[in-house]
């Protein structure tokens, strides 16, 4: 069942996935007794949700929220863990704007998201960044043990957050709440590939964009990755070091692979112009006015200047890739895309 709702998810949009008539599908899964139905069906809604336009049909269809609410306390784990995943994007809750201010300030910690799937690599991971005394947040257990809002304030206090790339890693949606969310915080992350000739698309390959990655796929000896993921972190002089090894905590979530060696160089200030990095979300919104692009502002909500900058670097640097986000992510025309580039050069 869950690999042919997978399937779906791979050939259809979750629009037109939606437009097909499966919310009511959905229920009267959910509504069953079979709990392995249950749980898929929670997964699902929870990968719909991510989508703006789905996850409002979602939260005014009254049946489906009074469902939801009523299987958070279900006796099965799984139907647990995707159903507060869902409630958790539903109520707006993955949304910086909307959530309070941590009181606690950067512990240092690496945040490792990752998929269960690639665990054997993510362990060894975890025991060398242990050795070298790095700090290591990581829900070992990968089980839906730890809390959402755990998770939100594990990447609200992190130093650096390691994005583990895999299609598992992509399909999960406990994944790639962590990865959006790190996302919004403008939090500093690493992209490290763990599957052996993944390309990542969609939303994961949204975030990658022109970073800098490293290959932990088996790809090459893992040293050699190591040794520049090493010297990637100490350069950003952000990590706290312990006399003692690293603790781990299993009550924060992790998310998943990336890809070896480096395929691009990181981003560099000096590329785009100091008016640019300046640019607040405000700013971004009048500037697109400015260009005549009123219908783009919602598309463009969560972007500031620097996130500008990223989407300039990765026009310089993977030109296909960058048009390709503006037409499926940002749902762009032909005409605005233009008007939106030539601007973008202007800055």
């Amino acid at each position: 069942m869950n690999k042919g709702i997978n399937y779906i998810f791979l050939c259809l949009s979750c629009l037109q996935i939606v437009d097909a008539g499966a919310l009511p599908v959905f229920l009267t899964m959910l509504k069953g007794s079979h709990k392995e139905e249950q749980a898929n069906a929670a997964r699902a809604i929870w990968t719909l949700s991510f989508d703006k336009e789905v996850c409002q049909q979602i939260v005014e269809f009254p049946e489906m929220m009074e469902t939801l609410e009523s299987l958070k306390t279900s006796q099965d784990k799984e139907v647990v863990k995707n159903v507060n995943g869902a409630l958790f994007v539903l109520k707006g809750e993955n949304d910086v704007s909307k959530r309070p201010k941590s009181a606690k300030k950067n512990k240092g910690h690496v945040f490792i998201s990752y998929s269960w799937n690639e665990k054997e690599v993510i362990m060894k991971l975890r025991e060398r960044l242990k050795k070298e005394g790095v700090e290591v947040w990581i829900d070992v257990e990968r089980m839906g043990g730890s809390t959402l809002s755990a998770m939100a304030e594990a990447v609200e206090n992190a130093a650096v957050v390691l994005i583990c790339m895999s299609e598992k890693y992509k399909q999960s949606p406990n994944c790639r709440l962590e990865a959006e969310y790190t996302f919004q915080m403008r939090k500093e992350y690493i992209p490290l590939m763990v599957q052996k000739r993944y390309r990542p698309d969609g939303w994961l390959g949204m975030i990658l964009g022109a970073k800098l990655y490293f290959d932990f796929s088996g790809k090459y000896p893992f040293e050699k990755p190591w040794n520049g993921l090493m010297k990637e972190l100490k350069g950003m002089g952000r990590l706290s070091v312990l006399e003692n090894n690293a603790l781990d905590k299993t009550d924060a979530p992790v998310a998943s692979s990336s890809p070896a060696m480096f395929s691009s160089q990181p981003i560099r200030q000096s590329s785009v112009s100091s008016k640019l990095y300046q640019m607040n979300t405000e700013d971004v919104s009048n500037w697109l006015c400015s260009l005549k692009l009123d219908g783009c502002v919602p598309s463009f909500a969560q972007f500031d200047g620097k996130l500008l900058a990223q989407l300039k670097s990765m026009k310089n640097e993977a030109a296909e890739f960058y048009y390709h986000c503006l037409e499926k992510n940002l749902n762009m025309n032909l005409v605005e895309i233009l008007t939106f580039t030539e601007g973008l050069e202007k800055l």
